[in-house]
């Protein structure tokens, strides 16, 4: 009786098996590195939406305060309170008059 020994398949990959398990490994960890960046890239977005809404607040407050500072009440508080007073007197000149004369 001869014994012919088994071959053992379970432990040896096929040489095309071995470059198959390497391109799947390959693209896995492209896949894992691209997740990772649109991550950190969708991170960085949302901060600069927030610093935009943030700007956007401020310059509307801005505004604000622009338009009630030049507002016509506002300037003649500020300019009663600055001592400018309305004239009580006004005069007219004539174009044919000269300008230097005396009024008496």
């Amino acid at each position: 009786m001869r014994f012919t020994k088994k071959r053992d398949y379970r432990n040896k990959l096929r040489p095309g098996a071995k470059s198959l398990w390497f391109l799947l490994a390959f693209f896995i960890f492209i896949q894992v590195i691209f997740s990772v960046q649109q991550g950190a890239l969708g991170a960085e977005f949302s901060d600069l939406e927030n610093r935009s809404h943030v700007i956007s607040e401020e310059n509307k407050k801005l505004e604000d305060e622009l338009i009630k500072s030049t507002s016509l009440l506002s300037l003649s508080e500020k300019a009663e309170a600055l001592g400018y007073v309305k004239a009580s007197n006004t005069f007219y000149i004539k174009i044919g008059d000269p300008f230097a004369q005396v009024i008496r």
